[in-house]
């Protein structure tokens, strides 16, 4: 079992994590700005993508992109067994980009290659230093990436959601569709004609976490783009409905961890 943070490479977080013990009732839900490759081997396990619940089972293979919140929550005490891949964006070419355009989920129990890929990481975390463990990783995610886009038969047999609440769903819709706005859970509350408090309570035992919480990291990580595409940031925080330039500083930086400035030059 490994579990190693590169940040410095495309490849930014590699983990094979085998856990015999008790696990919580739920994992932190999270945002972050790279892409995700979550491979079940084996665990009760259920996941939360945007909303969306979903049951999953061994080798299902979940491909999660960039921004979108999403949790996994243990249903029992079973060993639980999965690789996780976490890596930029910029490692994508256009034959690999379109596999993250949406959350998706398949499975892949019956391809024994790509099994015997994945174990490959275990065989260069044993045998290679950290930078060349970190190089030879990067190389071996773009051959599982090129190898799903084009080796796995097609048509994929796409995992559909279990369960999803409807109302959870049309906020996360309204989000997504004024993310640009000044919104807030009054506003969402009055636009779906429910009290606020109804919605929040909801939202957060849907989501396992705060509406207006979901709101604000949602425009953040929006801002971050708009940023490393080189937009000021005056302009970005005006864009996204900021009163002003310091509220939006706070909120850059109590996400991220540093400020906007430093988000420009990454």
């Amino acid at each position: 079992m490994f579990f190693c943070f590169l940040p410095d490479y495309e490849i930014q977080q590699i983990s094979h994590c085998y856990n015999t013990t008790p696990m919580s009732k739920t994992y932190p839900g999270h945002f972050h700005t790279n892409c995700e490759i979550l491979l079940v081997i084996n665990g009760n396990i259920h996941y939360n993508i945007d909303g969306e619940h979903y049951v999953l089972n061994p080798y299902d293979l979940v491909l999660i992109p960039p921004s979108a919140y999403h949790f996994l929550i243990p249903m029992s005490n079973t060993p639980y067994e999965s690789y996780v891949l976490n890596f930029s964006w910029e490692l994508l070419d256009s034959n690999t980009r379109e596999l993250f355009s949406k959350p998706t989920i398949f499975n892949v129990s019956s391809d024994l290659l790509l099994h015997r890929m994945f174990g490959l990481f275990d065989s260069y975390y044993a045998i290679y230093n950290r930078t060349n463990f970190a190089k030879s990783s990067g190389y071996l995610l773009r051959e599982i990436l090129l190898y799903i886009r084009h080796a796995i038969p097609k048509p994929l047999k796409i995992t559909p959601p279990t369960d999803s609440n409807p109302l959870v769903m049309k906020i996360v819709g309204y989000i997504t569709a004024h993310i640009q706005h000044n919104i807030n859970s009054d506003v969402i509350a009055r636009e779906l004609n429910f009290s606020k408090s109804y919605l929040q309570n909801i939202f957060s035992a849907t989501m396992d976490i705060g509406l207006q919480q979901y709101i604000n990291q949602k425009k953040i990580l929006a801002a971050h783009y708009d940023i490393q595409n080189g937009v000021s940031l005056n302009d970005v925080a005006a864009k996204y409905g900021y009163r002003n330039y310091s509220s939006f500083y706070r909120q850059y930086k109590n996400f991220f961890g540093h400020s906007p400035k430093v988000g420009k030059s990454k």
